[in-house]
């Protein structure tokens, strides 16, 4: 059990709430996002007193206070470059500058915690609520970037027409050099050159 987890808590309900919204907004067409909170003397972590879904960005600038951090969880639609929907679930991480060093520590150490517990694959910083207005860019950025690709390749083994499909994470592609690629399939027992298609 990890530190984080004994010193901040979160209610049944809360991890319930969580766990909806994440599932709830998987497949939704807008934008949604709540605000969570640190309750300063049980150290419980909690959604804000409203129990606000919101519907933009900006209605979130408007309820997020000038001096005090707060986690906010977005599920951002956007359509990839091949037209398809993808529905990113980030978890922003507002911490102002002008945060007292008792509240920046306080959130600072949950940060993980509640990436863990809401399920979150992307956390994004922001210092000021004009940062929102970053938001849409960064997230499709991250998920353009955090894609798999897939590339074909042709075996040269003289057995007939036979490809396989490798899946490549984009950051490994740039120190890839396809010329000395092999791999040891357990089926034919014998290493085969990987040629690009």
């Amino acid at each position: 059990m990890s530190s984080e987890s004994r010193l901040y808590t979160f209610s049944t309900e809360t991890k319930a709430h969580l766990r909806k919204f994440r599932l709830g907004t998987s497949r939704a067409n807008d934008p949604q996002a709540v605000i969570y909170l640190i309750d300063k003397t049980t150290l419980e972590i909690k959604q804000d007193e409203e129990g606000t879904v919101y519907k933009d960005l900006e209605s979130i600038g408007d309820d997020l206070p000038d001096h005090s951090p707060r986690f906010i969880l977005l599920s951002y639609p956007c359509t990839l470059p091949s037209g398809r929907l993808s529905v990113p679930y980030v978890l922003i991480f507002y911490l102002p500058p002008t945060v007292n060093a008792e509240q920046r520590m306080l959130y600072a150490g949950a940060k993980e915690l509640m990436r863990n517990t809401a399920e979150v694959g992307k956390v994004l910083e922001i210092e000021s609520v004009e940062d929102l207005e970053e938001i849409p860019d960064n997230v499709r950025k991250r998920v353009n970037s955090g894609r798999e690709t897939r590339k074909r390749f042709r075996l040269q083994s003289g057995l007939p027409d036979l490809a396989l499909t490798v899946i490549i994470r984009p950051l490994s592609v740039e120190r890839l050099h396809w010329s000395h690629l092999s791999f040891q399939p357990l089926i034919f027992g014998k290493t085969f050159r990987m040629l690009r298609i």
